[in-house]
């Protein structure tokens, strides 16, 4: 007996549990008409959410048991790996994929290295440590950096054995990363008496992120603006 059941267009059931499911009008990009969402940290979350995911409840759920052209997303997983915020299982032409995202935001960072280095070192380390892995790349934005990484999950597997897997080497993955970058031996520049608030923000932040020139550009356009 399968351990997947579609009991009707808005709802199935995944081994020990059913989740509210979307049909879509029309195809995602990747394939998808058939979608779950779910969250796995419901006291973080409002209570109109489904907040149902545990990995327990998809013991004995096989890969190849998800039909074609279904996603199953699961939000805040609760994992050991640092910063997997978001897990996916895609079916699509008879093939199914783990996709994960782990993010690490600019602000909660202190490694001893310029993040971007860190989410390419670690790209390369996720696409060496995990089988079948398809594609690994960082991706930046105003937050922090996003590792986004795809694996092809082989056929009739136990998906939360799966998963439990993945989770356990990247998470080895993150901390060998982490631990063999070498510090920077410069001394830390000192701060001026007047190099605090604005000052402080435009060298020390806003410079880094945007450029000398584009800093330059937008003090010119407001003290035009303000004159």
């Amino acid at each position: 007996m399968s351990t997947v059941e579609i009991v009707d267009a808005s709802l199935v059931r995944l081994g020990a549990r059913s989740y509210r499911m979307f049909t879509l009008d029309k195809a995602l990009d990747d394939g998808t008409l058939l979608s779950v969402e779910t969250y796995g940290r419901p006291q973080t979350i409002s209570h109109g959410l489904q907040n149902k995911f545990s990995l327990d409840d998809l013991a004995g759920v096989l890969s190849s048991d998800l039909p074609d052209k279904f996603s199953f997303m699961a939000y805040e997983p609760a994992l050991d790996t640092p910063g997997l915020d978001n897990i996916y299982f895609k079916s699509r032409g008879g093939k199914q994929y783990f996709v994960g995202a782990i993010f690490q935001g600019y602000q909660e960072w202190s490694g001893a290295e310029n993040l971007a280095d860190y989410g390419a070192r670690l790209a390369t380390q996720l696409r060496a440590a995990l089988p079948r892995c398809i594609s690994s790349k960082p991706q930046r934005d105003e937050y922090g950096v996003t590792l986004w990484f795809t694996a092809e999950i082989p056929t009739d597997t136990d998906l939360a054995e799966y998963v439990r897997s993945i989770d356990s080497q990247a998470y080895r993955s993150v901390i060998e990363v982490r631990s063999n970058v070498k510090p920077s031996t410069a001394t830390p520049p000192a701060l001026k008496p007047d190099e605090r608030g604005p000052k402080w923000w435009i060298r020390y932040v806003a410079v880094p992120l945007l450029g000398s020139a584009t800093v330059l550009a937008l003090i010119a356009m407001l003290t035009k603006l303000l004159s």
